[in-house]
C-alpha cells in the first residue's frame, strides 16, 4: 500500500490517479498468537488493488470478519448469552469471494472457520428449542422492542417505559427531560434488543445499569457518590421489573406451532429467525425474490407475524402439532405447495433444513424462475381465507399430504393428483 507524504490516504492501486506521491510505504505486523480475528487488514483504502488482488482483499477481510464475530460469539457464550447475531451468518461473500474461499489456498482457513461457527451453534442448539422459554422470551423481546415506532402494539412497550419510571418515582430520582425520555432514549431498547440478540435478561441488566451508573458519575464531585449508587440500585431494579413483564408474557405464549414464513420482512428479526429456524425441523425455498421457511417456532411468533407493516410476516399452520414433523416432512410440504399453488418449477429448489449453517451457494435463477418468484412473493400472506394472499386454508391440502407423506403431483385438468413417495 502507498501514501502520499503526509500518511492521511492510502492507495493499493499504483497506477491510481489520485496517487501524488509513493514517498511512504507500510507493513502490518500480526500478532504471534490468538485467532483469524485478531488479524490486522488495512483500512480506509482510497483504492483496491488491480485484477485478482482485490477479491483476496475482500475475501481476506470477509474471513478476519466472520472469525471476528466467532471470537465475540464464544466470549458471550462463556458468560452464559447465546450469540444470535454471530450465528444467523454465514461464511460467503460476493463475486468471486465465494469461489476463492472455496479453493486452496483459503480453504484451508475458510474451513477450520466454518467449523468453528458451526461448533458455536451447536453448542447454542442445546440450550435452545423452539418450545423452551428463553427462545419464547427472545422473540417477545424483540416484539416489545419494534413497538417503540408507532404501530399497533405500541401500548406494549409503552408499559415498559411505565414500569421503569414507576420505580424511579419510587426512588426519588428524575431527570432534567423527565424519566420517560431518560428511559426511551436508550436503556430500554438496548435491554430489549440485548436480551433479544440472546444475553440473560440478568446480564442485560447489569449492562444497562453499569452503563447509567459511569454516566452518573461523570463530573459528579466524590461527596455525591450516594447518589451514582443509588442511579445504579435503581437501574437494577427497573431491569428486575422488566425482566418479570417479560417472563409474565412468556407464560401467555406457551409451545410452539409450525408457521410458514418469508425471511425477510417476517416482523420478527431476521439472525433470530435463522437460529430458531434451524433449532428443529424445517425446509427452505430460495430463488431470486423468494425466501421462504416452514419451520418449528416458538408460538409467541404469531405476534411479531402479525405486527408487520407489511401485512402478515407468516402463517400459522399447525398449533402444537401433534403429528411427528420432521426435515423430510417439511421440505415434502414446501414442494407439495409449489404444485398446488399452480408453479411447479419451483419445487426443484426446496431444501431440507439441518442444524448446521448453511455454505452452500444460492442457485442462480432463470429468466422465468425469476418471474415466478416475483409473483408468489407480491401475492404474500394473509391471515384469514378468501384473499389474494397465501393463508392457512391454502397451505391445508398441501400440509395434509405431507404429513401422510403423500408428494403432489403436477395439476392437470384443473385436479391434483397424489402420488406415494
Amino acid at each position: 500500500m502507498w501514501a502520499t507524504k503526509t500518511g492521511t490516504r492510502w492507495h493499493a492501486d499504483p497506477d491510481c490517479p489520485s496517487l501524488k506521491s509513493r514517498a511512504r510505504s507500510d507493513e502490518f505486523a500480526q500478532p504471534s498468537s490468538g485467532t483469524l480475528g485478531d488479524r490486522i487488514l488495512p483500512e480506509g483504502l482510497h483504492c483496491d488493488p488491480p485484477g485478482i488482488l482485490t477479491d483476496y482483499l475482500n475475501a481476506a477481510r470477509h474471513l478476519v470478519y466472520y472469525a471476528n464475530e466467532t471470537d465475540e460469539g464464544e466470549r458471550k457464550r462463556a458468560r452464559g448469552d447465546l450469540p444470535i447475531s454471530a450465528l444467523g451468518r454465514h461464511l460467503g461473500g460476493s463475486g468471486n469471494v465465494d469461489e476463492l474461499l472455496a479453493e486452496e489456498p483459503l480453504a484451508s482457513i475458510s474451513g477450520p472457520e466454518y467449523a468453528r461457527r458451526s461448533r458455536l451453534a451447536e453448542d447454542v442448539n442445546r440450550y435452545l428449542s423452539a418450545d423452551s422459554e428463553r427462545a419464547c422470551v427472545m422473540v417477545l423481546a424483540d416484539w416489545v422492542r419494534r413497538g417503540r415506532t408507532p404501530r399497533g402494539h405500541q401500548s406494549h412497550y409503552d408499559r415498559f417505559v411505565g414500569a421503569a419510571v414507576t420505580v424511579f418515582d419510587a426512588a426519588g430520582l428524575t431527570s432534567n427531560l423527565g424519566m420517560h425520555y431518560a428511559v426511551n432514549r436508550d436503556p430500554l431498547p438496548e435491554w430489549l434488543e440485548s436480551v433479544a440478540d440472546g444475553s440473560t435478561c440478568e446480564s442485560a441488566t447489569q449492562a444497562i445499569a453499569d452503563k447509567e451508573l459511569a454516566y452518573a458519575q461523570r463530573g459528579r464531585p466524590a461527596d455525591e457518590s450516594n447518589i451514582s449508587k443509588l442511579v445504579h440500585e435503581t437501574w437494577l431494579a427497573a431491569g428486575a421489573r422488566w425482566q418479570l413483564m417479560l417472563e409474565s408474557k412468556a407464560l401467555a405464549h406457551p409451545g410452539k406451532v409450525l408457521a410458514l414464513f418469508k425471511r425477510h420482512g417476517s416482523g420478527l428479526d431476521t439472525d433470530l429467525l435463522d437460529v430458531l429456524a434451524r433449532t428443529g425441523p424445517s425446509a427452505t425455498l430460495k430463488i431470486a425474490h423468494l425466501d421462504w421457511t416452514v419451520a418449528e417456532l416458538p408460538a409467541a411468533c404469531r405476534l411479531p407475524f402479525a405486527s408487520n407493516d407489511e401485512g402478515p410476516g407468516g402463517v400459522i399452520l399447525l398449533d402444537e402439532p401433534g403429528y411427528q414433523v420432521t426435515h423430510e416432512t417439511c421440505e415434502l410440504f414446501l414442494r407439495n405447495l409449489a404444485h398446488s399453488l399452480g408453479y411447479p418449477d419451483l419445487a426443484q429448489h426446496v431444501r431440507r433444513g439441518t442444524a448446521t449453517l448453511d455454505n452452500a451457494p444460492r442457485t442462480k435463477a432463470t429468466d422465468r424462475e425469476y418471474e415466478l418468484s416475483v409473483a408468489v412473493q407480491r401475492r404474500g400472506f394473509s391471515s384469514s381465507p378468501g384473499g389474494a394472499g397465501i393463508s392457512a386454508d391454502t397451505c391445508r391440502p398441501a400440509l395434509l399430504a405431507a404429513l401422510e407423506g403423500d408428494q403432489l403431483a403436477r395439476p392437470s385438468a384443473g385436479r391434483k393428483h397424489r402420488s406415494k413417495t
